[in-house]
């Protein structure tokens, strides 16, 4: 049985198991204006979806020591870390990307937040 076969088939218990088992931390569509009101000297934008991920990633760094965003390309993961680290007040934020997403990471936060300062830091191959 493939994924999808499984989720066809289980869809109604998968459903009531994450309705009854979880309790989410930040509800999309609640917290916009005061997302928006955190991340307002930012040049650039959100859109409503990346609005919601950036209040679930702060809601979930308030209360815990960790978060995942996960998407599919094109999505804006990057410029959502981003937003929701000047959301936070972060000074100094700590990327680890693959080496051939390095100049992206660095064009896009100099986009984002143009009085940033993004450092590379490189092993040397002595």
């Amino acid at each position: 049985m493939n994924i999808h076969d499984f989720i066809e088939e289980f869809r109604s218990v998968i459903v009531a198991s994450v309705g009854r088992d979880s309790n989410p931390l930040y509800h999309p569509g609640t917290g916009r204006k005061a997302i928006y009101t955190l991340i307002k000297e930012l040049p650039r934008r959100p859109i409503a979806s990346q609005v919601d991920a950036i209040g679930g990633i702060v809601q979930a760094l308030r209360s815990r020591d960790s978060a995942i965003l996960v998407g599919e390309m094109g999505l804006g993961k990057t410029y959502i870390s981003i937003a929701a680290a000047v959301a936070l007040g972060f000074d100094k934020t700590l990327v680890v990307c693959p080496p051939h997403l390095v100049g992206k990471w660095r064009r896009e936060v100099r986009q984002t937040l143009p009085s940033a300062h993004a450092v590379v830091a490189e092993k040397s191959m002595e």
